[in-house]
């Protein structure tokens, strides 16, 4: 890594890291290695350090809990950003706004103890605010554009903190403006509406069951692999294709539930990848579909 960047971290007063291993970041336990990570504290700092790696072509990632990415085998020669230290919450009547480092769960359950519902869908999706803005997560038929007011958003390039409505962050499924652009999340606004915490809290008792009937939560795993085809879910093709438990090498089809792709032990990138890859070419022979994925490999 350049002596130039090490120099802004320290002067900048931003925590880093070297040579980190991104097995370990990632919910799925497989990855490569990474040549530097930083975790900036502030807005101010991480707005400085994308900035810098933009205008210097240094290639960069802004990572949160990493539930929905892995990376590839081997080294990524760029910098990985952690916004974990990011993670003030500013609350005000049924309004809430939060850093992108907030843990969604978190967010949710303070906003509940509050009275304030309208969220509780999205409680157990292991996500930060900035993960799940980035990909409008979402379950059990909810997702985070039911619930966003607006976003304040970074361009690296521009040097240009901008305020974005629900509507100009372009929520569709699984996409955002975040996505199609290069831009940062710095925070987002939910809006909330009153609801009794016994109501709250048995929605997501309710969600929680759900999940653990039908979700393989005892292996690591990136939750939904795939995307819905045209509002079918992926796993209903891939059952049916007749990949339910299969492996190649530590990666595994689960038997649970064919839409994950779980580690049973081991597991590599390549092996990820290269399960995904057939599960794809065989959903194609007998449907005629090809599945796009959901996750992100970097």
């Amino acid at each position: 890594m350049s002596y130039e960047i090490l120099e802004l971290l320290k002067d900048e007063d931003i925590s880093f890291e070297e040579n980190i291993g991104l097995d370990k970041l990632s919910y799925i336990r497989a990855g490569g290695s990474a040549s530097l990570s930083a975790s900036p504290d502030t807005l101010r700092k991480l707005c400085t350090l994308t900035s810098y790696l933009a205008e210097a072509g240094m290639p960069y990632k802004v990572i949160g809990r990493m539930s929905n990415t892995m990376s590839h085998s081997g080294l990524y020669e760029g910098v990985i950003i952690k916004t974990d230290k990011l993670t003030r919450k500013y609350e005000a009547e049924n309004c809430v706004s939060a850093e992108c480092g907030v843990k969604l769960s978190e967010l949710l359950w303070s906003c509940a103890r509050r009275g304030l519902g309208g969220g509780e869908e999205l409680f157990l999706i292991p996500a930060s605010v900035g993960g799940a803005v980035y990909n409008n997560a979402g379950a059990h038929g909810r997702c985070i554009a039911d619930i966003i007011s607006s976003c304040d958003v970074y361009l690296p390039k521009e040097r240009k903190r901008v305020t974005l409505s629900a509507s100009e962050m372009c929520l569709g499924y699984r996409e955002s403006f975040l996505k199609n652009n290069d831009a940062v999340l710095l925070d987002a606004k939910f809006s909330f509406v009153y609801k009794s915490f016994l109501e709250i809290k048995a929605r997501i008792t309710e969600c929680a069951k759900i999940r653990r009937a039908s979700q393989p939560l005892e292996y690591p795993s990136l939750g939904s692999v795939f995307k819905r085809h045209e509002g079918v879910g992926a796993g209903y093709y891939i059952e049916r294709a007749g990949l339910k438990g299969k492996r190649i090498g530590g990666a595994e089809v689960s038997r649970k539930h064919a839409g994950f792709i779980i580690n049973v032990g081991g597991a590599t990138p390549e092996d990820i990848c290269e399960l995904i890859s057939e599960v794809k070419n065989c959903v194609f022979d007998t449907f005629g579909i090809m599945l796009e994925e959901e996750i992100e490999i970097i």
